[in-house]
C-alpha cells in the first residue's frame, strides 16, 4: 500500500513503542501503525481505513491511547521518518536499497567513494534479481524457492569489492542480508515495499 512503513521507518519507530509484557498479546504493531500512518498521511477518515490494517477501531483506539500516553511526539517521529527518506534520496537509493546498503556497510567496513558506488550497485542489483523469486507463493516454507533466494543473495554479494570484505565479514554480511530478506516485506517492481501476509 502507498502509505505503509518502510523497513527503515519501522526500525526507527519500533523501539519507541511500549513493550507489553503481560496480558493479551497485542495485534501486529506494524500493521496497526501502517493503518494509523495511512490515515495521518492521507487525511482520510478512520471509517475509510482499508480492512488489511485490521479493525479500524483497533487502529483508532491504539492511536488515541498512544497519543495520550505520549509514546512519541508526532512531529519528532515524522521528522525522523522524513530524514530516512531524505537520506535515501541523498544516497541515490530507494529506502529498501538503503536498508540493504546499511546492512552491507554498518558497522563496518569503511569504504572509499569508489567502493561505496560498487556496494550501492550490488544493493540495487540484488533487489532486482530477488523480485521474481520473492513473488513465489510461500517461498519461505518451500525448499527450492528458499534455496534460490539464498543462492541469489550469495552470488550477488560475491560482486562486492574484495578488499573491504574479507571472507569472514562477507559471510556475516550474507547472513545479515538473508535474515533481513527472510523477515522483510516483499518488494514490487520499483523497489517500494509491499506487505507480506502470512
Amino acid at each position: 500500500m502507498r502509505y505503509e512503513l518502510s523497513d527503515s521507518e519501522w526500525a526507527t519507530i519500533k523501539p519507541l513503542l511500549p513493550n507489553k509484557s503481560r496480558g493479551v498479546r497485542r495485534v501486529n504493531d506494524r500493521r496497526v501503525l501502517n493503518g494509523i500512518f495511512g490515515v495521518l498521511r492521507s487525511g482520510a477518515p478512520w471509517r475509510d481505513l482499508p480492512v488489511c490494517y485490521g479493525p479500524r477501531t483497533t487502529c483508532y483506539n491504539r492511536f488515541v491511547r498512544w497519543r495520550r500516553a505520549e509514546i512519541w511526539g508526532r512531529k519528532q517521529l515524522i521528522a525522523e521518518m522524513e530524514e530516512e527518506e531524505r537520506r535515501a534520496a541523498r544516497e541515490g537509493l530507494t529506502e529498501e536499497e538503503l536498508a540493504i546498503f546499511d546492512l552491507l556497510t554498518k558497522p563496518e567496513p569503511r569504504l572509499t567513494k569508489t567502493q561505496e558506488i560498487e556496494v550501492k550497485k550490488v544493493a540495487r542489483e540484488l533487489l532486482i534479481k530477488l523480485h521474481d523469486l520473492l513473488d513465489v507463493f510461500d517461498w519461505r516454507a518451500r525448499q527450492q524457492p528458499r534455496a534460490a533466494v539464498q543462492s541469489t543473495i550469495r552470488f550477488t554479494l560475491n560482486e562486492l569489492p574484495e578488499e573491504p570484505y574479507p571472507e569472514k565479514m562477507w559471510e556475516a554480511k550474507v547472513e545479515a542480508v538473508w535474515a533481513h530478506i527472510f523477515s522483510r516485506t516483499k518488494v514490487n517492481m520499483n523497489g517500494a515495499p509491499r506487505r507480506h501476509t502470512e
